[in-house]
Formats: C-alpha cells, sequence, structure tokens
C-alpha cells in the first residue's frame, strides 16, 4: 500500500475498518493481462459488485535524469503506481456499482510542484493524476460514478519514521485518520466532485481534504 495505509503485517487503515476481507494475489513475474480474468472472477465470487475501488498501491524512490539507472527507475515507478491505478480502473468498469466510488492514490508534492530530484516518482504520479481526469470521461464507469484522487502529505508509518528519524512525526499523517476519511466517501458521506483532488492535510490533529 501506499506508505502504509493498508499495512499487512499490522492490519492497519482500511483492514481495521472492513472485517470482511479477502486477499487476491498478482503474480508479479507474469504479465498482468493474462491474469486478469482471474482476478475478475475472484472479485465477483466474493461479491457481485462493489461500492467502491480503491488502488492504495505505490511506491518511491529519489533519482534525477542524469543518472545511469534512469530508466529502469522509471519503469519500477510505472508498475509501482500506474498499473495497480489502471487495474483499478479497469476493475471499476465492470464491478462497480451505480452511485459507486473510485480512490486513486496520487502526490501532493508532484501535483503542486516541480520535483527534478525524483523524477520517475514524478511521471508516475502524474499519470495517476492524469488517469483521474480520463476516469471522468462519459461512459466511461458505471452510472453515476465519483471518481477522486487523494493527494496525501507524509505519512506516518513505521517505514517512514525509520527512513527520516530526525522528523517531526507530529506533523505527519495517522494512516488510520486516511481510512476513515475513505470509509465515510464509500458510504456517501460528504463524497468528493467527481475529478476532484484531495490535498490530506493534518490540521490541529485531524486528517482534512482540500480540493483542488
Amino acid at each position: 500500500a501506499e506508505d502504509g495505509i493498508r499495512d499487512a503485517q499490522e492490519s492497519r487503515g482500511l483492514g481495521d475498518v472492513y472485517k470482511r476481507q479477502e486477499y487476491m494475489g498478482i503474480d508479479p513475474s507474469q504479465e498482468i493481462t493474462g491474469q486478469i480474468e482471474t482476478i475478475k472472477k475472484s472479485a465477483r465470487d466474493f461479491a457481485p459488485a462493489y461500492d467502491s475501488v480503491m488502488c492504495l498501491a505505490g511506491g518511491f524512490l529519489v533519482d534525477t535524469i542524469k543518472e545511469k539507472d534512469i530508466f529502469t527507475n522509471y519503469a519500477r515507478m510505472m508498475r509501482q503506481n500506474v498499473l495497480p491505478s489502471i487495474l483499478a480502473g479497469h476493475l471499476a468498469t465492470t464491478l462497480l456499482s451505480p452511485n459507486g466510488l473510485i480512490v486513486l492514490t496520487g502526490a501532493a508534492a508532484v501535483f503542486k510542484n516541480l520535483n527534478s530530484n525524483m523524477i520517475s516518482y514524478s511521471l508516475a504520479k502524474s499519470s495517476v493524476h492524469l488517469l483521474n481526469k480520463q476516469l471522468t470521461a462519459k461512459n466511461t464507469l458505471p452510472e453515476n460514478a465519483t471518481v477522486t484522487t487523494i493527494l496525501p502529505e507524509t505519512l506516518d508509518t513505521p517505514q517512514n519514521r525509520t527512513a527520516m528519524p530526525t522528523a517531526d512525526f507530529s506533523k505527519w499523517l495517522p494512516p488510520s485518520q486516511i481510512a476513515a476519511l475513505l470509509k465515510m466517501w464509500a458510504e456517501g458521506s460528504n463524497r468528493p466532485k467527481n475529478g476532484s483532488f484531495a490535498h490530506l492535510k493534518l490540521v490541529e490533529g485531524m486528517v482534512l481534504p482540500e480540493f483542488l
């Protein structure tokens, strides 16, 4: 999951909200095209339709256009950030209920700024942001579906604390609050406008969305 919004080891985030769960794995060594029908069948066996489809997967790295590994890095970031988002959008076309919600995960830093020191990540997240807009096109998703992309700032996860031990953790976003916000939207309360971007910020200890 994107920086720990969903932690498989600790069942953080959405795993604490939705107790009925089913894990459907994808073999990363195989092309996803050959696995998509199996994924759809497994999803339909679990439930005939879904009120929401959310992509919380992602990855991050720091690099510049000068580095010799730029092409490898770019491919990795596209695989970790864009491919899961496309998969979520594709599944939503047949599995999402009318009036359903699809959520993608972008990046606030990429949406608002140029970042030449993390170019592969920025290119990948920019593609996710564009996909958000593309999914709003007429006749793409089930009737009255809503698409939104969250743009979180730094999340308070064990991984981030290890990577940035001197940072001020009190300014980071608690994943459990993000999960609660997504649950509220999925249930139809205070749902964002179709095609919107939600910049998630911590205000007086609470995760609040700023719609852009």
